[in-house]
């Protein structure tokens, strides 16, 4: 089931916000350990930028670039 979430893009200059679907590929989700939340990748409509993000329940926590595994 595809779940959709309030976000804002977090690329300086952008400043888009709304409700979007995780991107529809699963390779965020191969390694996650049982009970983790999960990693999840958004593609901002304006600017065409992506973000990962950890899912918390209905809510999604923005993963700073810096510690987001490749």
């Amino acid at each position: 089931m595809l779940t959709s979430f309030l976000v804002r893009c977090p690329h300086e200059g952008c400043k888009w916000s709304g409700s979007l679907i995780p991107r529809k590929d699963l390779e965020p989700w191969h390694g996650q350990l049982a009970g983790a939340h999960p990693t999840v990748i958004f593609r901002c409509p304006r600017c065409q930028a992506e973000w990962r993000g950890q899912v918390f329940g209905d809510d999604v926590k923005i993963v700073p670039e810096e510690t987001a595994v490749h």
